[in-house]
């Protein structure tokens, strides 16, 4: 699970550890701290009381801590289990994803268990996100992503060759929806009525899951996403850099990524494209690092 909050902290969970890691903006740990009572925590979410909910895969429940790691209540009920995910509504109430029962869990700000619902085959549901009056929710073992009202409502699903296995989803400033497949270890983005858009296969990654977008809580006047940090870029392909260099490109908005100073990068493939991509000698064996 990934959260950021808006002063750029970003709060990863770790499973397998039991633990809760807090990243600066340029990714330097700054603290980490347990999560018990809950166990096996796999999804994050801020709520609008700035707390994190942290979903408990294993003992099937949620739990609400500060920022600082301090516990401060359990919600559970209404058949959850293997529980995944959270997303908050705009009247403070919130979503939980039960893998176990294929189903979603509606909790009111004061922990009441509101409904309970599912549809259109939702299997395994991984990942959970609003936008406007509208629930998409990741199938991961019924390979769609299902769209329901705000009252569990199902609405319409959205099927693609390159959704395999959803985990994550997401959605950008712009209100394209993004998500991962664990399967097939890709990222794809869609228009919110469904329409596929593009498809990356990020080198190296492998069973993506959780996603979060880093700028959402920052927008330019124009209303496009700015870089909040700089970054480098590892190049540890030999003769495939060209790749990597595309990689921001693909997850930018028209005309191009922003960097920090106000610069942007290029959405047409420009001379260092080209020549990383054409077997340049200059890239034939090179393995380093170039910042933004």
């Amino acid at each position: 699970g990934i959260a950021r909050a808006t002063d750029g902290e970003l709060y990863v969970a770790s499973q397998n550890s039991g633990e809760i890691l807090v990243l600066d903006p340029s990714m330097r740990l700054l603290r980490r701290f347990p999560v018990a009572p809950i166990v096996s925590p796999t999804g994050l979410a801020l709520g609008p009381n700035g707390n994190l909910f942290v979903s408990g895969f294993r003992r099937a429940d949620v739990g609400e801590f500060t920022r600082a790691g301090r516990f401060l209540r359990r919600f559970t009920g209404g058949g959850l289990g293997g529980t995944n995910c959270a997303a908050f509504a705009p009247d403070g109430s919130f979503y939980a994803a039960s893998a176990y029962t294929g189903r979603v869990i509606h909790f009111a700000a004061n922990g009441s268990v509101i409904r309970s619902f599912t549809g259109y085959g939702l299997s395994s549901p991984m990942g959970i996100a609003l936008w406007g009056n509208e629930l998409f929710v990741a199938g991961g073992g019924s390979n769609n992503i299902v769209v329901f009202g705000l009252d569990g409502t199902p609405k319409r699903e959205i099927r693609h060759v390159d959704i395999s296995g959803p985990q994550g989803v997401a959605f950008g400033a712009d209100g394209t929806l993004v998500t991962s497949g664990f399967y097939n270890h890709k990222i794809a983005w869609f228009t919110r009525a469904g329409q596929h858009l593009r498809t990356v296969r990020p080198i190296h990654s492998s069973v993506p899951r959780s996603l979060a977008y880093l700028t959402s809580a920052t927008l330019e006047a124009n209303g496009q996403p700015a870089l909040g940090q700089p970054f480098a870029m590892q190049l540890e392909v030999r003769h495939e850099p060209g790749s990597l260099y595309a990689t921001p490109m693909a997850l930018a908005t028209a005309p191009g990524l922003q960097l920090p100073d106000g610069r942007r990068l290029p959405i047409a493939a420009d001379a260092l494209f080209n020549l990383s991509l054409g077997g340049d000698p200059a890239f034939a064996a090179f393995t380093g690092r170039l910042d933004s």
